[in-house]
């Protein structure tokens, strides 16, 4: 309890913005292109049937923008304004392996 207590008082008074942020419990609105909305909703169906390393998802998130044309760099700043409303987060894959695939599917599903 004393290294969480330890941590708390860090991130309050320390830590970079970079490294704080808040996980959403609804999808965000915005503005995005119709390939990037299937991007989206694609990501989110493979969550929900497929199971993942950090390495097959990392490469699952390319292979997909790649089948919708739409840049990975587009890609990985909307995922971050869905899960933090940054344009800028943790690794991804490991994030969403970390936190929970069913909870990430259901945010990019409401995209």
């Amino acid at each position: 309890m004393e290294r969480v207590n330890a941590a708390r008082n860090w991130l309050k008074k320390y830590a970079p913005e970079d490294v704080k942020f808040t996980i959403q419990t609804a999808t965000p609105e915005l503005n995005l292109k119709k390939e990037e909305i299937a991007v989206f909703h694609k990501i989110a169906e493979v969550l929900e049937n497929k199971e993942f390393d950090e390495k097959s998802l990392h490469e699952e998130f390319y292979s997909t923008c790649k089948a919708h044309n739409v840049p990975i760099a587009d890609f990985f700043k909307a995922a971050y304004q869905i899960l933090f409303r940054k344009e800028r987060g943790p690794r991804l894959a490991h994030f969403v392996l970390t936190y929970g695939k069913e909870k990430v599917a259901e945010l990019f599903r409401n995209v």
